[in-house]
């Protein structure tokens, strides 16, 4: 699905219509430039329903990339897709509400909107794109007809709860226990969660994903159960008050996670989280087969 409207539809000539710089599409316009006159006092944008006699159908990659002025923008009836980037490193941004019919929120579409605590996603979105909310304080309440994603207390799901796709920055939570329907975090699932002091991660969850805990400055604390089998690139980059994590013997790939990370590893003997270890130069205890973790 990604790309609806410019694998499906086509785009043409990228033509200006007062403050809006658009694509037309078959559908209609894909908007891809506001000016600065389109804002006002408060930062805020009310994006229009019809650009130069065209439906307004999407929103353009990078629309507002580090756009430091945009506080509050309404989004019209009718757009069906956030595009890649949409908002990225929007840090002022604070309101934004997708209107019902939205089908894809684009990778990167709210990275990095560090002031924006809320948003709703509508039973109509059916694509989220990696990333999305990377780095964003955003607590997300999925409409419960949603038939593709759900979430809990403020934490992103697909629909299943098999994966845990984010957890918001400005969570309040302290302790977190991943659900046990959980078989994979995530990419950036949990970066920047700099009050999450300890998490419990089953024996459900098979692969921690890329900078799944990237800065959880915080975070002290990790339980891996039994069963955990992939620990990938980044996993725990930045976490600098963890200094101690049990390797179950589950594990048979590690893909360098600890860059900034002072974590003594805890493996059994002959495992491959010892190999590991040995090969790369990283400090490890060896607890033997009979002691417990």
């Amino acid at each position: 699905m990604t790309g609806i409207l410019t694998n499906l539809l086509g785009l043409f000539q990228k033509k200006p219509q007062g403050p809006y710089g658009i694509k037309r599409v078959k559908a209609g316009a894909a908007i891809v430039k506001v000016d600065q006159s389109a804002y006002d006092e408060n930062g805020r944008v009310v994006l229009p329903s019809v650009v130069g006699e065209r439906r307004v159908v999407a929103l353009g990659a990078w629309l507002f990339e580090d756009c430091v002025a945009l506080k509050d923008v309404v989004i019209p009836e009718g757009v069906l897709e956030i595009g890649d980037g949409a908002f990225d490193g929007c840090t002022a941004l604070t309101n934004v509400e997708l209107p019902e019919g939205v089908v894809r929120i684009g990778r990167y579409a709210f990275d990095g909107a560090t002031s924006l605590t809320n948003i709703r996603i509508p039973a109509s979105v059916r694509e989220i794109g990696l990333d999305a909310f990377a780095r964003s304080a955003v607590a997300v309440d999925v409409d419960r007809y949603n038939d593709w994603y759900s979430s809990e207390s403020g934490v992103l799901f697909d629909k299943w709860k098999s994966t845990l796709i984010h957890f918001p920055t400005i969570s309040a939570i302290r302790e977190y226990a991943i659900p046990k329907t959980v078989g994979e975090i995530s990419e950036c699932a949990f970066e920047g969660a700099s009050s999450l002091v300890s998490v419990a991660i089953p024996g459900s969850v098979k692969t921690i994903g890329n900078a799944a805990f990237l800065d959880c400055s915080s975070l002290a604390k990790v339980e891996l159960a039994e069963g955990v089998e992939t620990i990938d690139e980044g996993a725990f980059d930045g976490c600098f008050a963890l200094t101690r994590l049990v390797i179950p013997t589950s594990v048979s790939q590690i893909e360098d996670p600890f860059y900034k990370c002072p974590a003594v590893l805890v493996v059994r003997k002959g495992s491959y989280a010892e190999s590991w270890a040995r090969r790369e130069g990283r400090e490890f205890e060896i607890v033997e087969w009979r002691k417990t973790f």
